[in-house]
């Protein structure tokens, strides 16, 4: 087809080819900035994904040992034969200023798995916390809900969930200080 056209048909058609290319690149490369988290972000999430994951592995070991939760006081070195290696409890924060750790609801310290309230895969045992202490515990009361990020929690069952920003409201109307019913 091209070759019946004259050379400065050619060079316009080519010229509006570029253009629409140009064009559609913009607009992909505007729409992936508008839709997708920075590279920072997504790599943050990423690495408290995976913490979160060897954490809920450990947990699943040591409720299988002891058939109990660990206690809130000392949580972190309970959990310690159960993970790897050079394991730490930290987390870096969104915006890189402070430091997060994870800390563990108090109210489901050194429960027998028989005590935990029900639904059991519901009840959350650690989440992502602004308190930096070793072994921090508390009702649910240090996650970081007043950031623009999400934040992790981790189930009695060794599942873990990111609460994305738009779900925080809707998570604490549900969990609020976590549940007291029992079972």
């Amino acid at each position: 087809m091209l070759n019946r056209l004259s050379s400065q048909t050619k060079v316009k058609v080519l010229t509006v080819l570029a253009i629409v290319g140009l064009i559609t690149t913009a607009f992909f490369v505007m729409r992936r900035d508008v839709h997708h988290e920075n590279p920072p972000d997504k790599e943050r999430r990423k690495m408290v994904a995976e913490k979160a994951a060897v954490l809920g592995q450990a947990l699943r070991r040591y409720v299988q040992q002891h058939e109990r939760l660990p206690s809130a006081t000392n949580w972190e070195q309970a959990l310690m034969p159960c993970l790897p290696e050079g394991f730490t409890f930290d987390i870096p924060s969104p915006d890189n200023r402070s430091q997060r750790r994870f800390g563990m609801n108090s109210k489901m310290s050194n429960l027998p798995v028989g005590e935990v309230p029900s639904t059991y895969w519901e009840q959350i045992v650690f989440f992502e916390s602004t308190s930096t202490r070793p072994s921090a515990s508390d009702p649910l009361r240090s996650l970081p809900v007043d950031d623009s990020e999400g934040f992790v929690v981790i189930y009695a069952d060794g599942r873990f969930e990111y609460i994305p920003p738009d779900r925080k409201d809707q998570f604490i109307a549900r969990y609020g200080s976590i549940r007291e019913e029992t079972k």
